[in-house]
């Protein structure tokens, strides 16, 4: 799928090593040589709408720094750890093996 050929495992990593991101789900999309990367992030349910804009902040910038150029964009959506209202992005074939929830979406994006 998409998400082999736009880094892989290695974008998995690399969302996983920022501090704040407890699980996550990637969905990457060619758009001709480049890649789009969507994530959706979750994070303590505990903590401020500020801190989790600044983690997901902080992903979007690894992605970015990691990927360049083949990655252009990243779109990071955060949940709330154990949100009940949650369900999963629908990343059909181009999912990678990690597990997420998304509820509503938090950060500069909302």
């Amino acid at each position: 799928g998409a998400a082999s050929r736009c880094g892989g495992e290695s974008l998995s990593r690399s969302i996983s090593d920022v501090q704040g991101v407890r699980n996550h789900t990637i969905r990457a999309r060619r758009m001709g040589p480049y890649c789009a990367v969507d994530t959706i992030i979750v994070v303590d349910a505990r903590i401020s709408a500020s801190a989790a804009s600044m983690i997901a902040e902080a992903v979007h910038d690894r992605v970015l720094a990691d990927f360049r150029p083949l990655v252009t964009d990243v779109l990071v959506h955060v949940d709330p750890e154990g949100s009940p209202q949650s369900h999963r992005l629908e990343t059909h074939a181009e999912e990678l093996p990690a597990e997420a929830v998304r509820h509503r979406s938090i950060g500069p994006e909302a």
